[in-house]
């Protein structure tokens, strides 16, 4: 157990009881439609772990991406994404804390609607979902949800919009969009009363466009390659949701299994062990310092604190091999209910 100065006090147990608070809302909020595609969306999203947003305040910069759990087995809303190492498996959106790549909150992707139809400008509907209740945060996403019209509703919000624009957006104008004749590195600016567009050219005959709310001024770094303070600003806090999988593929409870659901619990399993972690980590900045294996650490011990609060609350104590049966009483075929740790 830990107290800071400002008075918040958290032990491992108490992670443990938010970490279980997290998983049973997960396991129980399933939503069901009429049809039978419905059903399995409904179950999909409801899957998804609603108390996040409750136990963290992200920082000012929040970094809006998609996230694929590899899976190749059966599913109606399987995604196949070339982009991602593993190419197959089951697609979320997921909105971080730039900072600490928290995952404040997350929506499962279960396809087309039951209608069969296409859902248009399906970006700025997810950008509005996974933002809902943020206020005077600063977004980064890719160009599937970057638009102007995006930006303007998120600005209602108190929500800055950082972002890349795809080329064949109609409110792009053509000066940004030629590239013949323009330098390696140059830039160009073009701006609204509430907005600021950049072209920049990283190599010869390309540009990338970027859509920013937050700038506004034409401002050119005093780097070698010229590249605009918009640019720098969204490589510094594009790459949140990619971290966070990378340190969950680090230590992981994913197990290989045919099932779908099972998949997204393991994932959810996952994330909200991590979040604990960030959770910890913040209110106990002086926990283990100068180690590298905090993490590791810190599972160990929720993972033994899990299984004690488990074990205190009368469930059977683990079962060893089928020859020595139940660890509680040496029986083989034990029904009877262990109400005592072992």
């Amino acid at each position: 157990m830990a107290t800071t100065g400002k008075g918040w006090t958290i032990s491992c147990h108490d992670a443990a009881q938010s970490l279980s608070h997290v998983l049973q809302t997960a396991a129980l909020r399933r939503p069901r439609d009429e049809t039978r595609g419905g059903q399995i969306g409904g179950h999909a999203r409801g899957l998804a772990p609603t108390r996040l947003p409750r136990l963290y305040n992200p920082g000012p910069e929040v970094t809006v991406d998609e996230q694929l759990v590899p899976f190749r087995g059966r599913c109606p809303f399987r995604q196949y994404m070339p982009s991602k190492p593993a190419k197959y498996g089951i697609k979320s959106w997921v909105a971080c804390d730039a900072k600490s790549s928290y995952a404040w909150k997350m929506q499962v992707y279960t396809g087309k609607p039951s209608g069969g139809r296409p859902e248009r400008n399906q970006g700025m509907w997810v950008m509005l979902d996974v933002t809902e209740g943020l206020r005077g945060r600063n977004v980064t996403c890719d160009n599937y949800f970057t638009s102007y019209e995006l930006a303007r509703q998120l600005l209602e919000r108190k929500i800055t919009v950082v972002g890349t624009v795809r080329k064949n957006k109609p409110e792009l104008p053509t000066g940004l969009l030629a590239v013949k004749g323009r330098e390696v590195f140059s830039s160009r600016f073009a701006f609204t009363p509430t907005a600021t567009l950049v072209s920049y050219i990283p190599k010869k005959n390309k540009n990338v466009v970027l859509l920013s709310m937050r700038h506004a001024e034409a401002d050119v770094s005093n780097r070698e390659d010229g590249k605009p303070v918009i640019v720098l600003d969204y490589n510094r806090n594009k790459g949140s949701v990619d971290n966070l999988d990378k340190v969950i593929g680090m230590y992981s409870c994913r197990r290989m299994t045919a099932r779908w659901p099972l998949v997204v619990f393991h994932n959810i399993l996952d994330v909200s062990s991590y979040n604990t972690f960030v959770i910890w980590r913040e209110i106990n900045p002086d926990w283990m310092p100068g180690k590298r294996n905090k993490r590791r650490v810190f599972l160990e011990q929720l993972g033994k604190t899990r299984d004690t609060v488990h074990r205190t609350k009368g469930a059977h104590p683990p079962h060893g091999s089928v020859r020595r049966g139940c660890e509680g009483c040496e029986s083989r075929r034990c029904r009877r209910r262990h109400t005592e740790s072992s």
